[in-house]
């Protein structure tokens, strides 16, 4: 299991994930400070949902590359990298920063993809 960390700590589209991950926190921040609506509860529950969402995708990982189902961890961080690029577009979308919609919308096309074979991957296992 210490081998699919390292396989994992060494994984571009993991990287690309924190990387979103931090993105959104600092634009979700810079929302709610233009907008006039900074609250800490808020922003601490903003923090919370992101380490949980770490810490899922690394246990999904490590535990589905066990099992010899690697993919599975891809689909999982696939999944949250274009759940956080649609929320680091809408971020920015709201701070003012001009986002072509039909990047928007791309991004809502590919996490769409992704939700649907998410679905027929767990239909399969039943």
């Amino acid at each position: 299991m210490i081998e699919t960390g390292r396989t994992l700590a060494s994984n571009t589209a993991f990287h690309v994930f924190l990387l979103l991950i931090v993105a959104d926190f600092i634009s979700g921040n810079a929302k709610a400070f233009i907008w006039g609506v900074v609250n800490s509860k808020i922003g601490f529950k903003g923090a919370l949902k992101h380490s949980l969402a770490i810490c899922l995708v690394i246990v999904v990982w490590l535990v589905a590359t066990e099992f010899g189902l690697p993919e599975i961890g891809v689909l999982v961080n696939s999944f949250y990298i274009m759940t956080y690029a649609i929320s680091f577009l809408e971020n920015l979308a709201l701070c003012g920063v001009p986002v072509p919609k039909a990047l928007l919308n791309r991004v809502k096309t590919e996490k769409a993809k992704f939700e649907k074979m998410l679905e027929e991957f767990k239909e399969e296992e039943k």
